[in-house]
């Protein structure tokens, strides 16, 4: 099998990217994976986009290949570049498009093991013989980070899941679910939860909820001056943490602390009528056990005791927590 000497694992947004960046630059890759994947499959009917459409890009070296070119292309009339938000079909619909325009070639193939060699990486595939690279860039995105904490890691998954194993909700109508978390992941599961006919409690450590401010529909140019849009983010922060030339000459001890609270946890501007007031919201609560009884879960929570526990957890990127097979290839990562 002709493998290319680079080659990147994952065909995400990520993994889309890469690829266009170095099909720019003239270098020659491989790229393997099922493309947006994690979107496609790990994401609940309904979903919108924390970010605002118009950052809500999949980078390309090239302009004229962001949402707002493919909405006018296609015609969309109702797509705003500002306040959205941007649904979860129109992403994909998107990011169809992009990969059609500039990734055309990528070959649906899994890969199963990554063993350095002397001068590259043995790359090992489900459908394929083995293939010796040079270089591996893995592009899997988050979905191999799922962390279920270990309070609840005991249950049985028919009553505890991540919220990543589902793309429907409404199989938990008429069920009791408690939502652990703080963040948008958390808020928009326990909301489509509840439009979906579930009674829902969200459990959070933090004392309250915080969300995010609403954008202003419009910028002028002293907007620009005092409050620089990027599609991170917007502020003079944000134009740091939207720039890797920037950021990597920051205190390394900042990079870390500022990757980790940045963006969150936060809810979204606009989810928050479909959570206050709307959805039991229990706030300062740490969760310490949690364990089956009759038809549901019992679990403890500073005394409290919630039957029909189904928990939903975050992303920990921890090497170690990974069964990606790239990762005996890659430096060791604190935990």
């Amino acid at each position: 099998m002709a493998i290319s000497d680079v080659l990147v694992i994952g065909a995400g947004p990520f993994g889309l990217s890469i690829s266009t960046h170095l099909r720019n630059r003239g270098v020659e890759h491989t790229i393997v994976g099922r493309p947006m994947n994690t979107w496609r499959n790990h994401m609940p009917l309904g979903l919108f986009l924390k970010s605002e459409p118009y950052g809500s890009v999949i980078s390309a070296p090239a302009r004229g290949y962001d949402v707002a070119t493919y909405a006018r292309l296609h015609r969309f009339d109702d797509y705003v570049d500002r306040v959205g938000p941007l649904s979860l079909d129109r992403f994909l619909g998107y990011a169809d498009w992009f990969t059609e325009q500039l990734v055309p070639d990528i070959r649906d193939l899994t890969v199963t093991n990554v063993v350095p060699t002397g001068d590259g990486f043995k790359v090992e595939f489900a459908e394929e013989v083995p293939a010796f690279v040079r270089q591996v860039i893995v592009a899997t995105g988050v979905l191999p980070y799922a962390h279920i904490p270990d309070e609840l890691s005991g249950l049985p998954s028919d009553l505890m899941t991540h919220s990543a194993v589902h793309d429907r909700l409404d199989q938990f109508s008429g069920r009791r679910v408690a939502v652990v978390g703080a963040g948008q992941s958390a808020l928009q599961t326990a909301a489509l939860l509840h439009e979906a006919g579930a009674d829902v409690q969200v459990i959070a450590r933090r004392e309250q909820i915080i969300w995010e401010e609403q954008v202003p529909l419009e910028i002028g140019l002293l907007d620009y001056i005092m409050r620089p849009p990027t599609k991170l983010c917007e502020g003079w922060g944000c134009a740091y943490y939207d720039s890797p030339d920037a950021f990597r000459l920051l205190p390394e001890s900042f990079r870390v602390k500022k990757a980790l609270s940045a963006l969150g946890p936060k809810g979204a501007w606009w989810l928050r009528d479909r959570v206050e007031g709307v959805l039991e919201v229990l706030t300062g609560h740490q969760l310490r056990s949690a364990k089956p009884q009759g038809s549901g879960d019992r679990g403890r929570s500073r005394g409290l005791i919630q039957p029909a526990i189904q928990g939903w957890a975050g992303l920990d990127p921890c090497v170690s927590r990974t069964d990606q097979p790239a990762k005996r290839s890659r430096r060791r990562v604190p935990c």
